[in-house]
């Protein structure tokens, strides 16, 4: 959902607020699974907080790096030489 709003940010030409936008996904989404997963006896006994942080972390960097192509794509500058 995340890549999904960078694109269309991009395609509407306002990539930053795009990039933003997916910000909400990429972190609020996991934020909330973890604090529901703390409450839940049977979730929390079964280390699911644990594996959302795993999953946050790797999905935040592939996120990251996917959406700053994308946001790159359509301002037609680079980023790194």
């Amino acid at each position: 959902m995340a890549l999904g709003v960078t694109f269309l940010g991009a395609l509407e030409g306002r990539a930053i607020a795009g990039v933003f936008g997916g910000m909400v996904f990429r972190t609020g989404l996991p934020l909330m699974a973890m604090a529901l997963g703390s409450q839940i006896p049977w979730l929390a006994g079964n280390q699911f907080p644990g594996r959302i942080v795993a999953y946050f972390l790797v999905s935040l960097t592939a996120e990251t790096i996917l959406a700053v192509w994308v946001a790159k794509s359509s301002w037609n500058i680079r980023f790194w030489r």
